[in-house]
C-alpha cells in the first residue's frame, strides 16, 4: 500500500510511515476512533459506531488488502501503486 485516503476522503497520506496504528474509545459520542501515527503526527483515519468495525478497520490497514484500487491495469505495479481507502461506518443497524 502506497497510500491511505481517510474516511472523509479530504486526506490522502502517501508513502504513510505507518509508526503506530490503536482504537481510541470516544465515550462522549459513543464513537471508536480508528487512528495512525503517520510520521510523528497522530491522525483520525475513521470513527466507528461498533468496536467490531473498528477493528476490522483496523485490520485491514494493517494489512492493506481491503478496498485496494490497482492504478496501473496492466499489473506492471500492481503491489507498488495500492491506495487502502478507509470504509464508511456500517452502523449497529439490528
Amino acid at each position: 500500500m502506497n497510500s491511505i485516503q481517510v474516511q472523509n476522503l479530504t486526506i490522502i497520506y502517501v508513502n504513510p510511515n505507518l509508526q503506530k496504528l490503536y482504537i481510541r474509545d470516544n465515550e462522549s459520542n459513543k464513537k471508536y476512533e480508528v487512528r495512525a501515527i503517520i510520521d510523528n503526527n497522530d491522525c483520525l483515519l475513521g470513527t466507528y459506531t461498533t468496536m467490531k468495525q473498528s477493528l476490522e478497520v483496523l485490520e485491514s490497514v494493517v494489512r492493506g488488502s481491503v478496498d485496494v484500487f490497482r492504478i496501473n491495469c496492466f499489473g506492471e505495479h500492481a503491489f507498488n501503486e495500492l491506495i487502502y481507502k478507509v470504509p464508511e461506518d456500517e452502523g449497529d443497524y439490528k
